[in-house]
């Protein structure tokens, strides 16, 4: 892999989005390889996220067909008998449900509205540049402080998660007892994943990543020109909020995607919750 920089004094190689933008702020100029490295990154994160997300619809089905038999038997179940039966749970999962759907549920009620204005504020962000900006002229890149309010966000609702998966352990089983605080919560958990359901849909996620599709057809045409006029490499201030716009807008696509994989996840693992509940009625 080339060199972050052209500067000799600056052998660091480009290892995520994150870094090569704190570099690119660093530096007056930067080589055009890096910046080849930073577009490649930066367009596999668009499309990976369109890639691995699944509908959840069937998953959600499922479990609500198992809702009122689940709940009719939990009268019947001592929990001190039950909590240190196994079960299933998201990859790395640490907490309990109830908290966690309470955090995804937070997170959720701007989830989709961030995310697409925050594509649509990067089309017209590298609209402008690619159609106004000259190096001789003063120029300042629309929507920045935009750009700004979504890395708070992202950042906070990072760290509402980050208590869920402290660790990267693999596990994906656990004592009821680690998820449920006791049996009453799990009609909550119901209520909970029907609300988040609705909050973010599969289609909520088609809709974001058309228009992550339409950004990453604009930063096609942006590579291209910085090829034939080499206008990314000499920075400045303006080209400093355009790099940081559209990592940004990546991150932001990428975490609605990752959101949405776990909300899928924990669905899997509240219906086999239910399983272990029935199960264990039975025995």
């Amino acid at each position: 892999m080339p060199k972050l920089y052209s500067n000799e004094h600056i052998p660091t190689q480009v290892k995520s989005l994150e870094e090569f933008v704190a570099f690119y702020n660093s530096s007056t100029v930067v080589s055009a390889e890096s910046l080849d490295s930073f577009f490649s990154k930066l367009k596999d994160t668009f499309h990976s996220a369109k890639r691995t997300v699944t509908s959840s619809e069937a998953i959600v089905n499922n479990l609500l067909l198992t809702r009122f038999q689940t709940e009719s038997v939990i009268k019947d179940i001592n929990y001190i008998d039950f909590k240190e039966t196994t079960v299933e749970v998201p990859e790395n999962f640490k907490g309990k449900y109830i908290d966690y759907l309470k955090a995804l549920l937070e997170i959720a009620e701007t989830l989709n509205s961030t995310t697409t204005n925050t594509l649509n504020h990067l089309k017209l962000s590298i609209s402008s540049f690619m159609n106004e900006y000259k190096e001789d002229k003063v120029f300042t890149l629309y929507g920045t402080s935009y750009f700004q309010e979504t890395e708070k966000e992202l950042k906070e609702n990072k760290k509402l998660l980050k208590p869920f998966f402290p660790t990267d352990s693999r596990s994906v089983k656990a004592k009821v007892s680690s998820v449920l605080y006791t049996l009453k919560d799990v009609p909550e958990l119901y209520n909970k994943a029907q609300e988040l359901e609705k909050l973010i849909t599969f289609e909520d996620i088609k809709k974001a990543n058309r228009l992550a599709s339409e950004a990453s057809d604009l930063i096609d045409v942006l590579i291209e020109n910085n090829k034939n006029s080499s206008v990314l490499l000499k920075n400045n201030q303006t080209k400093k909020d355009l790099i940081f716009a559209i990592q940004i807008a990546a991150e932001q696509v990428e975490f609605q995607n990752y959101i949405y994989a776990n909300m899928t996840f924990l669905y899997a693992a509240i219906q086999k919750l239910s399983e272990a509940i029935l199960n264990h009625k039975t025995t």
